[in-house]
């Protein structure tokens, strides 16, 4: 993609998606996602967010990254370019949805974190 084009995406992502927000005025909105996560967490995965509470992780430990960078920091390209297709249909929601889904996807490969007997993950 040539530089222009690629500068026009960022100001797109930036101002008419939201981005830009979580990095003003104190980082206000930004923390308002992570209170976001941390409630949908508590609602739809409870052993995950009793642990971290447990074990003194906050959600800003874990997912500044993710919402700043939308996934490109630490992730495969393969999946960032799947991420950002979603992105640019959905917006700033689909971080929400993604870190549920990462989320959940650690809760089954971690025992400690499975739900209990009779308890399921929405």
């Amino acid at each position: 993609m040539p530089e222009e084009q690629t500068f026009c995406v960022l100001g797109k992502i930036m101002f008419e998606y939201g981005l830009h927000d979580l990095f003003k005025d104190g980082f206000d909105i930004l923390h308002m996602r992570f209170y976001q996560l941390g409630k949908l967490m508590e609602e739809q995965l409870p052993d995950v967010w009793q642990h971290f509470q447990e074990q003194g992780v906050e959600i800003h430990m874990f997912a500044s990254q993710w919402f700043l960078t939308l996934y490109t920091a630490k992730f495969p390209l393969f999946m960032v370019f799947h991420y950002l297709n979603l992105f640019l249909l959905t917006g700033i929601d689909s971080v929400l949805q993604v870190a549920l889904g990462l989320l959940q996807m650690v809760t089954k490969m971690v025992p400690v974190l499975r739900p209990s007997v009779g308890q399921q993950l929405h």
